[in-house]
């Protein structure tokens, strides 16, 4: 009875000799030696210090860009600023800034005249400026009243919205916002308070003035501008100023908030607009009658299906 237990013993020692060997002959196994890099020779690819050769302070992504720069390409914060300098320059915005003034001191005169057609076109006014300074506040370059830009956005937005009617009390306040245009033009102190920089465009404007302002633009002085050549060359320098507001107006109506945005035949139409004035634009740098009048007719035509489907 004891011998299948002796067996068992000899198996169990037979058995560890085996793993013994196998882990004897693995330690005799030749390692091969860790890389040595000789420094006189790895000088040139390898910095001893690799941040003390960087130069200059390293940046701040957490910060807002500054007002006017434009960030570069690759910069994370790029989508924070828009080129609206690209679609509207500095120029034509304080030039129909000024237009602008003197429209509203045609208009605010006398409370009659006021409550028969002035706050109609106060309306129409106050909404471009509430929409160029909305403009201005996110300009991606210098231009004159970007301080004031926000303050004057909220001011002109609150007064169009109240000049739905001729009443006593939007005449009064018809009365302060020319005050403010004066103050603005001659560079006196801006009296609103700013309450954000960020623009509301839902809360902004009304699309309807901002129809009126393109019918204007485009029905009464760039389409006249191409009826013949020499009425296109004689014209060609206050339509560049038209051609840039309506691509101006054209980008706005497509603000995330605006009315009708995100229907894509809607957008479709915008961009053919924008598109159009776009390609005007070019043809007054060209001196190209043909190529203005193959723009007016985009133009035209976005105008046509725009108010078939939406007006």
């Amino acid at each position: 009875m004891a011998r299948p237990r002796f067996v068992g013993t000899i198996a169990v020692v037979v058995f560890l000799m085996v793993i013994l060997s196998l882990v004897a002959q693995e330690k005799k196994k030749k390692r091969a030696k860790p890389p040595f890099f000789d420094k006189s020779k790895t000088k040139m690819v390898f910095f001893d210090d690799l941040f003390a050769n960087l130069i200059g302070e390293r940046p701040d992504f957490s910060a807002e860009p500054k007002a006017g720069v434009v960030p570069t390409p690759g910069d994370v914060r790029a989508s924070v600023v828009f080129a609206w300098s690209e679609i509207i320059s500095a120029e034509t915005i304080e030039s129909e800034i000024k237009s602008l003034k003197l429209s509203i001191d045609k208009d605010v005169t006398t409370p009659s005249e006021f409550k028969g057609r002035g706050y109609l076109n106060c309306r129409r006014h106050y909404s471009l400026v509430a929409t160029l300074m909305a403009v201005i506040s996110e300009f991606d370059a210098d231009i004159r009243w970007k301080d004031n830009g926000s303050a004057a956005r909220d001011v002109f937005s609150r007064s169009a919205r109240n000049a739905k009617v001729g009443t006593q009390q939007t005449y009064a306040e018809a009365r302060l916002r020319k005050q403010d245009m004066q103050d603005l033009i001659g560079g006196g102190t801006f009296s609103g308070e700013k309450k954000t920089d960020e623009t509301n465009w839902e809360q902004l404007v009304d699309r309807s003035p901002l129809m009126e302002r393109v019918s204007i633009a485009f029905e009464e002085k760039l389409q006249p501008s191409v009826a013949n050549e020499n009425e296109f060359k004689k014209a060609m320098a206050e339509m560049s100023h038209e051609a840039e507001i309506l691509r101006m107006i054209a980008e706005v109506l497509t603000r995330e908030g605006m009315e009708d945005t995100g229907d894509d035949v809607y957008e479709g139409y915008c961009r053919d607009m924008k598109q159009g004035a776009s390609d005007y634009l070019q043809a007054v740098q060209d001196g190209d009658y043909a190529k203005a009048r193959k723009a007016a007719g985009v133009m035209g035509q976005a105008c046509s299906n725009c108010h078939g489907e939406y007006q």
